[in-house]
């Protein structure tokens, strides 16, 4: 019965809990429906990318991703990708591309705002996760506050807030 009351209480809105008539039907219910508790890891990715400080505004720009360590897998030290900004906050982006790196890794990243002008930031950052796309990768990156992190503070609302706001990116 405690379980049945932790059940409806945590996964109220899922429909395969709904269906759930009594405790009696737990573990047929549990055989059937393993994915409630054991997300998959789009799910368990969307879960966690949400859980955010500050809002993140849509951008498009480019971003070059080179590993500096990585933890349980050695063999993506050195590893570089470019990928596309989905999202950006002070702390964290969103990025999209076709190669993919393992969650977890640690990363010097250069947000290239403006090639022409050559506007870029050095920033450092961990890969919290990544999620599988139909032709390549989504993953969320945090931004840690080094020491170039106080230039994109100082410019991060007239360079991605702005144009945003202005219909300009």
């Amino acid at each position: 019965m405690a379980f049945f009351t932790w059940l409806f209480m945590n996964y109220h809105d899922r429909p395969e809990v709904i269906a759930l008539e009594d405790e009696e039907h737990v573990q047929e219910f549990l055989d059937r429906n393993k994915h409630v508790l054991w997300p998959s890891a789009k799910e368990e990715a969307d879960k966690w990318s949400n859980l955010r400080l500050e809002h993140r505004i849509a951008n498009d720009v480019t971003v070059e991703m080179n590993v500096t360590q990585a933890g349980d897998n050695v063999a993506d030290i050195g590893a570089a990708l470019t990928a596309r900004t989905l999202d950006v906050g002070l702390h964290g982006m969103r990025v999209t591309s076709t190669e993919s790196l393992s969650a977890g890794c640690e990363l010097a990243l250069t947000v290239i705002k403006d090639a022409d002008t050559g506007k870029r930031y050095c920033l450092n950052g961990e890969l919290r996760w990544v999620a599988p796309l139909e032709d390549g990768y989504l993953m969320g990156i945090k931004i840690d506050e080094t020491a170039e992190f106080s230039s994109w503070q100082t410019d991060f609302g007239r360079e991605f807030v702005t144009p945003v706001l202005a219909g300009k990116n």
